[in-house]
């Protein structure tokens, strides 16, 4: 009876030990046979593929003109708020214009001052020109005297000496020839004094020329700084017009940085007051591209854009300008693409980040695959997800012959993030091209491997 124990409980042990056993560690056993793969498939259509490059900018309007004050003041009134639409010479803000006022009073009077040097000026040449003429008769008079009298005194000298002969030969009485030459010395004072006056006459007519050049060059003085009375009170004026701070174009008020009471300076740098937007209806896309993908950026490509105001909505742009100078931010070199877009329903607002997309190339209608099956490799053929070798553009896709993976060549083309162009090869539309396999898990769903990648099936 104890003997029949024992062998009973070495048979239990056994047989549980002979459970713990897999049937692969038994030769000669039988193995359970592997399911067979579940391949996903996709189709071969026909579409567009479009590459594009993602940049970030900020919306700003066409057109915009900032508004500043040319003088240095007080404000007084500010006319115009937020959002208002203005003209242009519209006035949108005024300074205070006692201190202008006055400059112009002030302006007025001296130019009234410089009239009145003019008109004496004036006088004064008139009566040095009188003088001058007056001074030149008289050197005229003065020199026709001395000549008349040095011709006197040549006859009287004449006349002596012809006299003075007579006496010697005793034909003349000696008075006769001592009043000869009393005749003689009169006529030589009278030419001496003729002289004299003569003198006179020419330093008189110099006077007389220096006072009227001192009276032209008072009269010039006068007439500049007339002028230039003038010019001040022009500048007065001006000053009193650009007192009224006018809108330089039509449009929209976008900015306002103006209070009233508040000092502007404008002495060093003429401060903004004002932004004006021209036309919220035109915007444009200043977008940041990195500097090793400007070089495939061209003026005139299409392009799109989201901002977070209008959530689900692309709106079409177009590259207009590739600005050349750089910004270097971080040691990151960048360029700003300018992109033009419309915005007929204001829905667009200045200083929104726009999330844009630049298309850099472009196929329309093309044969196009999924780009899972460029990575797809049949099981124990290659490691799964790596993209397969191919030369000048050949590679290939897998389909499904009889259940069976069969490998096709292909030659691709323009590719993006999702599809791949086909431009030579035996694919057709609607033919179903491998992406990937399923697996079964140990809960029995299926895991699926798409080029490489592994995720549930639900």
């Amino acid at each position: 009876m104890k003997r029949r124990y024992w062998i009973l409980v070495l048979g239990t042990a056994l047989g549980s030990a002979a459970s713990l056993v897999p049937p692969s560690a038994i030769p000669g056993a039988l193995q359970p046979a592997a399911p067979a793969p579940q391949y996903i498939t996709a189709p071969v259509d026909r579409g567009d593929i479009r590459t594009t490059l993602s940049a970030t900018g900020t919306l700003n309007a066409v057109g915009t003109v900032k508004v500043s004050s040319q003088l240095s003041g007080q404000i007084a009134e500010v006319l115009v708020d937020f959002n208002d639409r203005v003209t242009k010479g519209q006035p949108v803000a005024r300074l205070d214009t006692t201190a202008f006022e006055a400059r112009v009073r002030q302006a007025q009077a001296a130019l009234d001052s410089a009239k009145a040097r003019v008109v004496m000026a004036k006088a004064g040449i008139d009566r040095m020109a009188a003088g001058l003429l007056r001074a030149r008769s008289a050197v005229q008079m003065a020199h026709a005297n001395v000549e008349g009298a040095r011709a006197r005194a040549e006859n009287a000298r004449r006349d002596f000496a012809r006299k003075q002969t007579l006496v010697e030969r005793s034909t003349m009485s000696q008075a006769a020839g001592d009043s000869a030459l009393v005749s003689v010395q009169s006529a030589e004072a009278a030419l001496q004094a003729a002289e004299a006056e003569r003198t006179g006459a020419d330093s008189a007519l110099l006077a007389a020329g220096a006072d009227h050049r001192s009276a032209a060059s008072q009269l010039a003085f006068a007439e500049a700084l007339l002028k230039q009375q003038a010019a001040v009170l022009d500048q007065a004026e001006a000053d009193l017009a650009n007192s009224v701070i006018r809108a330089p174009a039509d449009g929209e008020v976008i900015g306002k940085d103006v209070d009233r009471g508040q000092i502007v300076a404008a002495s060093l740098s003429a401060p903004t007051l004002f932004v004006i937007a021209q036309d919220l209806r035109q915007m444009e896309v200043h977008a940041r591209v990195d500097e090793a993908d400007i070089g495939r950026i061209r003026p005139g490509q299409a392009a799109a854009f989201t901002v977070d105001a209008s959530p689900g909505r692309a709106f079409a742009a177009k590259v207009a300008q590739i600005r050349k100078a750089p910004s270097l931010v971080q040691n990151v070199v960048t360029y700003t693409v300018v992109l033009s877009a419309s915005n007929p329903d204001l829905a667009l607002l200045p200083g929104m980040t726009a999330l844009a997309q630049i298309t850099i190339d472009q196929a329309k209608d093309v044969l196009r695959i999924p780009n899972a099956a460029l990575r797809f490799r049949p099981p124990g053929t290659a490691t799964p997800g790596a993209a397969q070798a191919s030369e000048g553009g050949i590679t290939a896709v897998w389909v499904l012959d009889g259940g069976r993976p069969v490998k096709v060549p292909v030659r691709t083309g323009r590719s993006n993030a999702s599809a791949t162009e086909i431009v030579a090869g035996s694919l057709h539309p609607e033919q179903q091209v491998i992406v990937g396999v399923a697996a079964a898990r140990a809960d029995g769903s299926l895991l699926s491997r798409l080029g490489g990648a592994l995720w549930p099936r639900r």
